[in-house]
């Protein structure tokens, strides 16, 4: 029963980092392209 909920909790931490991770990538897109037409 523990490893079970070991295993889920890593599952959890790896959805997060990757929600984490997609949020930044975003972000960055965003100001990379508003800063991009700032310079035009």
């Amino acid at each position: 029963m523990l490893q079970y909920q070991e295993i889920n909790q890593g599952i959890f931490d790896r959805v997060e980092f990757l929600k984490i991770i997609s949020l930044m990538d975003s972000f960055f897109k965003f100001h990379i392209i508003e800063i991009f037409q700032s310079t035009l």
